[in-house]
């Protein structure tokens, strides 16, 4: 199973979500490993705090022809991590240094080989990717399109811009003319001020054709100073509640189930009710 969170603006908190579903979904003892697929900007291995051991990326399976090299295992993270952040349960290949990071050094095809090797030695593969723009570049053409076309399941995340919620909603209207269905996409809110009833109504309805609204989630300032520290907060009032609700979504388990019995008219109410101040 492949998931792809995207969005079409920085800072909605990409990286952050995909690193909280995988180790959601590892703690669940499933087989999880994350993809840095933000090639220009390969963030994750400073998100991880794992920068300074100068660990392998996707690049060193090129250099190597060995997928497996690229590997970095929950036990290598814990061997160069500061123990006091907790323990990651999740795998991760990164992104490749900045100087090896254009498209003849780390080309499309290298992250498709990759994702297909990871396909049959995890149960469940996340890709973090770079912001999807109006103009396709190749990893978005050859490598995340025929993903998504073909069933990967793809997590659409807008903060409460303006520009966040009118570039989502364009891009997933580009990918839905390209083909891609819309039983396997899912959006999220993030990163809202306050989150009310009638955003999520809003954002339910613009989204009706393209995927399914989940939820959306307020800033939690703590959880925000731990990810910065490193540290890997799955229970956060805010945000353990969409997280949830994707999970539950791509891999139903009782585990993931809402914590809030949703009615049929409202299903969004559970996951980030606020009420205007």
């Amino acid at each position: 199973m492949v998931v792809i969170n995207y969005a079409g603006k920085g800072g909605v908190g990409k990286s952050s979500l995909t690193i909280l579903e995988a180790q959601m979904l590892a703690e669940q003892d499933l087989r999880v490993c994350v993809v840095d697929a933000n090639r220009g900007q390969a963030d994750l291995v400073t998100n991880l705090k794992i920068g300074r051991s100068d660990p392998p990326t996707i690049y060193t399976a090129k250099q190597t022809g060995d997928f497996d090299s690229a590997i970095i295992t929950p036990e290598q993270m814990a061997s160069i991590r500061d123990p006091r952040m907790g323990a990651l349960a999740f795998s991760v290949v990164l992104g490749p240094p900045d100087d090896l990071a254009a498209p003849e050094h780390t080309s499309a095809g290298l992250y498709a080989d990759l994702v297909d090797y990871l396909r049959a030695h995890f149960d469940v593969v996340i890709v973090d990717t770079q912001i999807i723009e109006a103009h396709l570049t190749d990893l978005w053409q050859a490598f995340l399109i025929p993903l998504l076309i073909s069933g990967a399941w793809g997590v659409g995340i807008t903060d409460e811009s303006d520009a966040g919620e009118t570039n989502l909603f364009d891009r997933m209207r580009s990918l839905a003319d390209l083909g891609v269905g819309d039983s396997h996409q899912l959006v999220v809110a993030n990163r809202f001020h306050e989150f009310t009833e009638e955003d999520a109504q809003h954002l339910e309805q613009k989204f009706n054709l393209l995927g399914s609204f989940v939820g959306g989630a307020i800033d939690d300032p703590y959880f925000e100073s731990q990810m910065n520290m490193g540290s890997i907060v799955t229970n956060s009032t805010e945000m353990a509640p969409v997280l949830r609700a994707i999970l539950y979504r791509i891999v139903p388990l009782e585990q993931f189930a809402p914590q809030i019995e949703a009615t049929k008219k409202r299903p969004w109410l559970p996951f980030g009710k606020r009420g205007k101040k």
